[in-house]
């Protein structure tokens, strides 16, 4: 292929992501079973499109923006941090499990103690384990119910836990 021909094909490969953000499908929120996307009055306006005496600056004056309203298996990012007994030293490489409807989900600690799951709403029995010691313990999830406006993108919230494994 010709020079100027390549220039030109990664000219547009490099420009695809920043166009297909500009007209919106990769602009769309996080969305999960149940969620839903509506219009509602602006938080900032309260519905009225004029914010000192000018246009709002949140919905250039539509009045209305819109909302990603949380359906019941929304999950949530839940994000754990292992320690040994001591509370101080992290615990690489320790195993946990996830007891859950849908099967039980394994999986082990990064080298800084840390691991992570996407948990829809509900309470799972988490098992911890490691040569520093033991762990078992019942992670919540509560169903989310605040709608979040889309231009804020609405990602799937985060929680992060410490759990003192115990000897």
């Amino acid at each position: 292929m010709k020079p100027k021909a390549l220039l030109i094909l990664s000219l547009l490969m490099m420009l695809t992501p920043s166009f297909l953000y500009w007209i919106g499908p990769l602009r769309r929120p996080a969305m999960a079973d149940g969620d839903q996307l509506t219009l509602m009055a602006c938080p900032v306006c309260s519905g009225s499109g004029q914010s000192q005496n000018q246009k709002c600056p949140r919905c250039r004056g539509k009045k209305q923006i819109q909302f990603m309203v949380p359906g019941p298996h929304r999950p949530t990012y839940v994000e754990g941090h292992v320690y040994a007994p001591d509370g101080v030293t992290v615990v690489p490489q320790a195993s946990l499990q996830f007891h859950c409807e849908a099967g039980d989900w394994k999986h082990t600690t990064d080298e800084q103690g840390r691991f992570g799951a996407d948990l829809p709403p509900g309470k799972y029995p988490l098992e911890i384990q490691s040569v520093q010691g033991k762990l078992s313990t019942v992670i919540e999830v509560m169903p989310q119910t605040t709608p979040t406006p889309v231009d804020l993108d609405p990602r799937f919230p985060t929680r992060v836990d410490t759990y003192i494994l115990q000897k």
